[in-house]
């Protein structure tokens, strides 16, 4: 639209129609009038966007008007060019809220703006600090809030409580933040609310805008802190599948229970819920998949103690709000990027109990618009709600897909955070890792490991609290030491229910779709190891081919090759018993291909192949 702007006070009503339906810049440029007057940009329920940098100077002779950028109402700021550097001592004005919080109850931060001290005499990027926080006054008008050494952060003036402000990684544990500006772009911290009473806090975030690439700390199996540290919403998908991003397992979200009106360590409740993509969805609409955390106490060692019997809320995940702080889980130690390209215009529910979640509104992300994926058109999975004694409740979440397989699949599953001293889980891949999210390939007379451990005897109660597109099959918990099927229904039905001694039950419980002989079951599930033990797959890019040897002469009904978004892109019927098929993939684009091979007696065998045709 422009190169570089320079935007007065004086001109905004004759400017605000294009700023609104038109906000694309390549620069931006916002400094005071030459007479001093107060110059800024106001946004309001809309999204601005500049492709490279932006230079901000702070509207000094104003008491009211001192930000050069108002983002209000949901509004938000996006930029394109990661090697853009924001400049200049003005700053950005950025609201978030924290529903029903007080002075007990802890916020997970990230923050979307750095310090903009002159004394720093430094571009870009910056670390934050709690006075960055500022008091709402007016629309334009806010003023600093002022840390203060107590245990309770106040309200009116605002004053927030240091003794509660960290930042956390794997390497140094959590570290206190005090009132320095030494939170680094992309880290998480912590703090606690303000006042005695729930309340809708309104905090504004004042500082220049964080833009382009950020790097966060990861660790193999452990949490760091992290989040969002944009000043607009940021999709989860995107940052997860990022070609640098490989290290990410899951984001983990604490939540807890603001009824609890404690600072003691041991009087906590709360706990850590799972998020994970399921699958590769780039500028799409797939929700991901969220598991609710169990609320548990602690000792003061940090340990967990006892579980409460109660679980947080279920929110949607996939794009986190400004401010949204989480722990990055890692599968390998190393760093993560966020960047530009992972940035959207998303605007949150303001009618959720929880800063955290979103309404599922429409996108943009420059001129795009997205629509969140409807309810219907979810992956077809299953909530299911394992009950321990009536004490506790541990969440997990069965999903399908033809993109995954019986053994670990990054995005697809998810380690389970086993934080109760009693638990349930899925078993995966040849370590028996724990999970709390699973999903696999759908087949009708497949079982599912699921794994028990109990510290103490318990009566152990499994619900179904959700069923999406899987309405078909019923769905059973199968005892193979008592050869018994027990059907999982909702919670207002009877449902499969244990009494089991302290103990690790391991290859005992499964999760199946259909009450059948487990004898049976397993001489299928042999027959099928031994299938895919004879039949060979090779996929052959110099000859542009699909290579299957079949030495043992198996029956082949059909053959078909399926791309990772589940599409069929190959299929061949009545194959007979010959030692030898082979399918042209010539025309297939590069990428990751699902092989299904069914023979006549409806043994079904998959193999992943990997088509380079350039």
């Amino acid at each position: 639209m422009f190169n570089k702007i320079n935007i007065m006070k004086t001109l905004l009503s004759l400017l605000a129609s294009v700023l609104l339906s038109a906000s694309t810049f390549a620069q931006l440029s916002v400094k005071p009038a030459a007479n001093n007057d107060a110059s800024y940009i106001y946004v309001k329920d809309e999204v601005l966007f500049v492709q490279g940098n932006i230079d901000l100077d702070e509207n000094s002779a104003s008491t009211t008007e001192k930000a050069s950028i108002y983002l209000r109402d949901g509004g938000q700021l996006l930029q394109g060019d990661d090697s853009s550097v924001n400049s200049g001592y003005g700053y950005i004005s950025i609201y978030q809220n924290t529903p029903d919080s007080d002075a007990w109850d802890y916020t997970f931060w990230s923050a979307p703006v750095g310090d903009v001290d002159q004394s720093l005499s430094q571009t870009g990027n910056t670390n934050f600090g709690a006075t960055r926080f500022f008091d709402v006054i007016d629309l334009t008008n806010s003023t600093v809030n002022i840390p203060i050494n107590s245990y309770d952060g106040i309200q009116s003036p605002m004053q927030i409580a240091k003794f509660w402000l960290y930042t956390y990684t794997a390497a140094n544990g959590w570290s206190a933040i005090n009132d320095a500006s030494s939170v680094i772009p992309g880290r998480g911290f912590t703090s606690k609310g303000l006042g005695y009473t729930n309340h809708d806090q309104t905090y504004d975030f004042r500082g220049r805008p964080n833009n382009g690439t950020i790097t966060a700390p990861i660790t193999n199996d452990a949490k760091n802190l992290s989040g969002n540290p944009y000043p607009s919403a940021l999709d989860l998908n995107a940052v997860f599948y990022h070609p640098d991003n490989t290290e990410i397992e899951s984001f983990k979200y604490w939540d807890e229970d603001h009824s609890v009106n404690s600072h003691y360590y041991v009087d906590y409740v709360g706990g850590y819920g799972t998020w994970i993509p399921l699958g590769e969805d780039p500028g799409g609409t797939n929700p991901g998949m969220y598991t609710q955390a169990p609320f548990l106490n602690y000792n003061n060692d940090g340990s967990t103690g006892s579980a409460t019997g109660n679980t947080g809320a279920d929110y949607k995940r996939r794009f986190a709000p400004v401010g949204q702080g989480y722990m990055l889980y890692g599968s390998n130690t190393g760093s993560i990027t966020y960047n530009n390209a992972q940035r959207v215009f998303v605007k949150e529910d303001s009618g959720t109990s929880d800063f955290r979640s979103n309404d599922g509104s429409p996108l943009t992300n420059g001129a795009d618009e997205i629509t969140i994926i409807p309810t219907d058109d979810r992956i077809p999975h299953l909530r299911l709600n394992t009950y321990f004694n009536d004490s506790h409740m541990r969440q997990l979440v069965l999903a399908f897909s033809n993109e995954a397989t019986d053994d670990i699949d990054r995005g697809f599953d998810a380690l389970s955070p086993m934080d109760a001293d009693s638990d349930s889980f899925f078993p995966i891949g040849n370590m028996k890792r724990p999970h709390v999210i699973q999903t696999v390939n759908f087949e009708r007379y497949k079982h599912i490991p699921y794994t028990l451990t109990l510290d103490v005897r318990t009566n152990v109660v499994v619900n179904l609290t959700e069923k999406v597109n899987f309405n078909e099959y019923s769905v059973y918990l199968y005892d193979n030491v008592e050869d018994t099927y027990q059907e999982i229904k909702s919670e207002d039905e009877r449902s499969a229910e244990l009494q089991l001694l302290a103990g690790l039950y391991e290859d005992r419980f499964f999760i199946a779709f259909v009450d059948v002989n487990r004898t049976q079951q397993l001489a299928a599930e042999e027959t099928k190891n031994q299938v895919l033990e004879d039949v060979d797959f090779f996929q052959n890019n110099t000859a542009k081919q699909l290579e299957i040897a079949n030495p043992e002469g198996y029956d082949i009904a059909s053959a078909n090759i399926f791309d990772m978004s589940g599409k069929l892109v190959y299929m061949a019927s009545n194959l007979g018993n010959n030692s030898r098929f082979t399918f042209p993939t010539g025309n297939l684009s590069d990428g990751i291909y699902l092989v299904m091979l069914t023979t006549k007696e409806n043994i079904a065998v998959n193999y992943k192949i990997t088509v380079k045709n350039r």
